[in-house]
């Protein structure tokens, strides 16, 4: 039997309405700080559960969202989240970059690191919230892609199009055969991550070969001695081949488990101020055997030293 779930404001007094709708979104999605201004009025929510995956639509006053380095040190929880706007539009930002969306494009966040969106109008949206593990089995390089606008192409259109549908028949899908369903739709995203109509001259054999290889260095990039030999060796194919795969993408094997190594070691350099954890076990921990190395890496990737990163304002 699918259970949904409904929340509304307008039975609440004015005054009680905009903590009421805060909280609202960490029972709903996960736990953020939102603000809205003291007119905030109107909000309401209804979601269900399909297979891990929270289908929900999602209406309110304006609104300005954050999910903060202390809100995820306190509860990690694992998640992409994924609106499909309806009428009006909002802004997300997390690593740097940002996206300002319209109906016909989309974009995602993590809820593993901070991020922000802005909602400047009321608006009504479907949102997919997205099991972290199904995602990144699928696109394991997926926050190379948060907070990227994916613009209006033919995937794009395809996948909202089974998205909205997805969420506005949630309600009546049989549990028996909702994982099935998800599951062509996870894939579905997948091939836009993966730019399958951005990249058509790139076979689906060399596309496959590329994510099981970005597969290999998630499972073991925090090995210090884990090298491109070793995602080779795991494959089974030849380096000269794998190599012109990733030159393709602007990439070499090595360079793919560096940005790898200090992508963790940034979600780990902004909970720093929580968990005390010392730059050098931070360097071990991304899978660095020297710390000054990891140092001079982090400098040359993000501008900054890693303690200078932990700085930032």
């Amino acid at each position: 039997m699918t259970v949904v779930s409904r929340f509304d404001v307008a039975h609440l007094h004015p005054a009680r309405r905009r903590q009421a709708w805060a909280e609202a979104q960490h029972e709903y999605f996960y736990a953020v700080d939102l603000s809205a201004g003291p007119d905030f009025a109107r909000g309401w929510v209804q979601s269900v559960d399909i297979a891990g995956i929270r289908l929900a639509r999602y209406h309110s006053d304006p609104v300005y969202v954050r999910r903060t380095a202390p809100l995820i040190a306190r509860k990690p929880e694992d998640f992409y989240f994924l609106p499909v706007l309806l009428d009006e539009g909002l802004s997300f930002r997390q690593r740097g970059r940002h996206a300002d969306l319209a109906p016909g494009r989309f974009a995602f966040v993590s809820s593993l690191e901070a991020y922000d969106y802005d909602q400047p109008r009321t608006a009504t949206f479907h949102s997919l919230r997205l099991p972290g593990s199904a995602m990144r089995e699928r696109t394991p390089n997926i926050n190379d892609w948060t907070a990227h606008d994916f613009g209006d192409q033919v995937m794009v259109r395809l996948f909202l199009d089974f998205a909205n549908s997805f969420c506005s028949h949630g309600i009546s899908i049989d549990p028996a055969i909702g994982h099935r369903i998800t599951g062509h739709m996870l894939d579905l995203l997948a091939l836009v991550i993966a730019g399958a109509d951005r990249n058509c001259d790139e076979t689906a054999v060399r596309l496959a070969h590329r994510q099981r290889a970005l597969q290999v260095i998630d499972t073991r990039f925090r090995d210090p001695d884990f090298g491109a030999g070793d995602v080779v060796r795991a494959l089974k194919l030849s380096e000269r081949y794998l190599q012109k795969i990733f030159a393709d993408h602007g990439e070499t094997l090595s360079g793919a488990i560096r940005s790898r190594r200090i992508l963790e070691a940034r979600r780990l350099l902004d909970t720093r101020d929580l968990t005390r954890a010392s730059i050098s076990s931070i360097a071990y921990a991304v899978g660095f055997s020297e710390p000054a190395y990891f140092s001079r890496v982090f400098r040359a990737a993000t501008g900054i030293s890693p303690l200078e990163y932990t700085r930032r304002g």
